[in-house]
């Protein structure tokens, strides 16, 4: 039955099935169950902690709550005059106002049970209360009778109570016949931190602090503690754990040996969690202690449903694997059973792999097709252009060059190779020229023509480039043509023949001769090289690689960026003259040079992103200049250098024509405007450079050159003189004393104004005004 189920012998597939299909589940479920395993169980551990974490902060801010609103009655009554201690009378008025006053405040907070203050200076031996005025020992012996706390004790906590208490819960009997679980929240009185000149006394029932810290432990056993500042405990709540275990956990908790907010106990091999939290109001401590196994139960029962449930998809990835691998493996064995009627397969060994059987049958099948599928590949044209740019683009082994061509117009049997590139020069213009249908009959018949005239020295293959820019000849020579002076012959003829039938300037590039057709590649790679040198030669030329491969190996040492500086600079100032010069010399020294192509390139394009970011910094756009000369600079693939230099030429002569006309009316405008401004402010002392730049918001290089060119004058020599000839009006017609002069003329330093008055007049300040009025005195007698 197994047999026949599997196949008999053919079943070495099935269990490799079998294996992999079991291989992914397993990998998948350790991945996934991995997962899951650590996120979900680490997130749900930590949610189980957050909630009793959040419950114990609930009760905490509850206490707080409850705290605070009990300090803030003790506050209220301490300012509150009737309940001063001279306000509290042994009349009955006075007694009853003053019961009344504290069952007032105790009906706003029912946490409380009873409210009562002490005045142990005053009236040392009454007790004040919401319910009624006591002899303070009577109200210790009869009202509410502590185990071991009474008066006595109470002053003693009075005299040494520096900030609120609270006792811990215990039994006190209640007018001697009712037990009654209370705690005393205790809370001195004063007008002052020193001045403390009674006590409050707040009775609050244990059932009131319970309803607020029973939701601690929920369902769970174990414990709940309030511990004041002190470590004292205020408050405990037990459920269903045993003593011995209470005493283990008290020892620990009271010695404070861990401030961990989560912390773990063992005690008696059982692991207790201890959940620890502290007030920032009043720094008590609120503890739950609970059984782990208990506190942790729900991530425990989670986890082994989740290891069930992994087992349960294991088992059923199994079932599901064997299906799985005899549903593939049906339609293999059908297969092996048709193959062994006309195959000899039947015989192989028991582990041979079904696939290797199929694998040595379909070779068979290949062998006896392979004729006709050589002949009916044959019959495309396509597929030769396919063959040859495989082998030109290096795809295509060496070894497999006979078998790919044998049944192809292709025969490569000649000893020797090369390769010629002709690129089309003004390509776009032939495109324009041209219809589509037009230009495929034009490029089938160059084709025809090159591969004729290939017969005098071999054979030749023509195919177009993908690029449709141009073609490319594999030329494959004959003994005895191995000179490079046979190709070049070749490609002048074609290009005479482009130029009389298709009146085509082309440039061809030729690649080095080989005698191992697996180098095709490297001569495609230098045909393409050596025709793109026409971006510095020039086109309509023969360029053969053995040329220009020196070139390509040079180092380069030179890049014109100060000749670009010239570029920019005479751009902004308007002078296309000095920018044409500069970029002729630019474009003559890469040829001069021998600039390699790679070089040649980013340097030309270093120069068009510089003319490009003068536009951007003059704030030029081309809309504004009207003529889309900076679109075609981008947009255009330029063939030569010649046609690039004459592209920047333009622009740049176009350009300065559009700054001058721009700069010329604003130039003249704020000349005014700065003659102006020094009329009015020459006699400024701060008055400079700088300072008439930053008005205008000009740089000082820009204000310095555009005075210059305006006024034939320095800015300064022209201030110099403003400033001089108003000290001399001001010397020939004022009295004033010279350094005042010289303030108010916007000098600072005299002995700099006396030198200058000197080299400009030849005489000091003072000799001029003596000599200028001794003229005048003259006059005057003449007349």
């Amino acid at each position: 039955m197994r047999a026949k189920w599997l196949g008999g012998a053919m079943r070495y597939r099935f269990y490799k099935y079998f294996l992999s299909y079991v291989a992914v589940i397993v990998v998948l479920l350790l991945i996934v169950g991995g997962i899951v395993y650590k996120g979900f169980f680490t997130t749900l551990s930590e949610e189980v902690q957050d909630h009793t974490i959040a419950n114990l902060t609930g009760i905490k801010d509850a206490m707080d709550t409850k705290i605070s609103e009990m300090n803030r009655m003790a506050l209220q009554i301490s300012s509150d005059p009737v309940l001063t201690p001279f306000m509290v009378e042994e009349n009955g008025y006075a007694l009853n106002r003053t019961v009344k006053e504290l069952k007032t405040f105790k009906s706003t907070n029912m946490f409380i049970r009873d409210l009562l203050i002490y005045y142990p200076s005053q009236h040392p031996d009454r007790l004040y209360g919401s319910s009624g005025t006591y002899n303070a020992d009577d109200f210790f012996e009869y009202v509410y009778k502590f185990t071991d706390w009474g008066k006595s004790n109470l002053d003693g906590i009075v005299t040494e109570m520096k900030a609120p208490m609270m006792k811990p819960i215990e039994t006190v009997m209640v007018n001697k016949v009712n037990p009654m679980q209370l705690s005393v929240y205790i809370h001195p009185l004063s007008m002052n931190r020193e001045n403390r000149y009674g006590t409050l006394l707040f009775l609050i029932e244990e059932s009131s602090v319970r309803s607020i810290v029973q939701a601690a432990l929920q369902h769970y056993d174990g414990f709940m503690y309030i511990l004041d500042e002190r470590n004292n405990q205020v408050f405990r709540l037990a459920n269903g754990e045993r003593d011995e275990a209470e005493a283990a956990i008290n020892q620990r908790i009271m010695s404070g040996q861990s401030a961990k907010t989560v912390d773990t106990l063992s005690v008696h091999g059982r692991n207790y969690s201890i959940i620890r939290l502290q007030s920032n109001y009043n720094h008590w401590s609120y503890i739950t202690v609970m059984p782990t196994d208990q506190f942790m139960g729900k991530v425990e029962r989670s986890r082994m449903l989740f290891l069930y449930t992994i087992s349960a998809v294991f088992v059923i990835g199994l079932l599901m694997a064997f299906a799985l691998s005899l549903n593939n493996y049906r339609p293999l064995q059908r297969l092996i059973t048709k193959l062994k009627i006309q195959y000899p397969i039947h015989d192989s060994p028991r582990q041979t792999d079904e696939y290797d059987l199929i694998y040595h049958a379909v070779g068979e099948i290949s062998r006896e097709k392979e004729g006709l599928l050589h002949r009916l590949n044959s019959q495309g044209a396509a597929l030769k252009e396919q063959h040859l740019l495989s082998l030109l683009y290096g795809r295509m082994k060496p070894e497999d060059v006979e078998d790919t061509f044998a049944h192809s117009n292709v025969i490569l049997d000649k000893p020797f190779f090369t390769v010629l590139m002709f690129l089309i020069d003004d390509c776009s213009k032939f495109k324009r020229s041209q219809t589509e249908s037009m230009q495929l009959i034009v490029k089938y018949s160059l084709l025809k023509m090159i591969e004729d005239l290939s017969f005098e020295s071999g054979a030749g293959y023509g195919i177009e480039l993908p690029d449709n820019r141009g073609f490319v000849l594999l030329l494959n020579l004959n003994e005895g043509f191995d000179d490079m002076r046979h190709p070049a012959e070749l490609a002048a003829k074609a290009k005479d023949l482009f130029r009389q039938y298709a009146s085509l300037s082309v440039t061809a590039g030729i690649g080095g001769i080989y005698d191992d057709i697996g180098k095709t590649y490297q001569s495609f790679l230098e045909a393409g090289q050596a025709a793109r040198y026409r971006f510095i030669q020039g086109g309509d030329r023969i360029i053969l690689y053995e040329d220009i491969r020196h070139h390509d190996q040079k180092s380069v040492f030179w890049h014109p960026l100060e000749q670009e500086s010239e570029i920019v600079r005479a751009i902004k100032g308007g002078r296309s003259n000095e920018a044409e010069a500069v970029i002729c010399d630019i474009i003559g020294n890469i040829v001069r040079r021998e600039i390699p192509l790679r070089a040649a390139e980013l340097i030309c394009f270093d120069i068009v992103n510089t003319i490009i970011k003068t536009f951007i910094e003059l704030e030029i756009h081309s809309s504004e200049q009207g003529d889309g000369r900076l679109e075609d600079l981008l947009a255009a693939e330029f063939e030569t250098m010649e046609e690039l230099e004459n592209m920047l030429i333009g622009l740049c002569r176009h350009l300065c024509s559009y700054i001058g006309k721009a700069t010329e009316g604003k130039q003249t405008g704020l000349t005014e405007k700065i003659l102006a401004y020094i009329t009015d402010h020459y006699c400024d002392h701060s008055l400079s450079l700088d300072s008439i730049s930053g008005q205008f918001g000009l740089s000082p290089s820009y204000v310095t050159r555009l005075f210059k060119e305006t006024e034939g004058q320095s800015l300064m020599r022209y201030i110099d003189a403003m400033r001089m000839n108003r000290a001399k009006e001001l010397l020939r017609c004022s009295d004033a004393p010279l350094k005042d002069i010289i303030a108010e003329v916007g000098y600072m330093d005299a002995t700099n104004f006396i030198r200058k008055f000197k080299k400009n007049e030849g005489l000091t300040p003072i000799q001029y005004r003596t000599v200028v009025r001794a003229d005048h005195n003259l006059e005057k007698m003449s007349l």
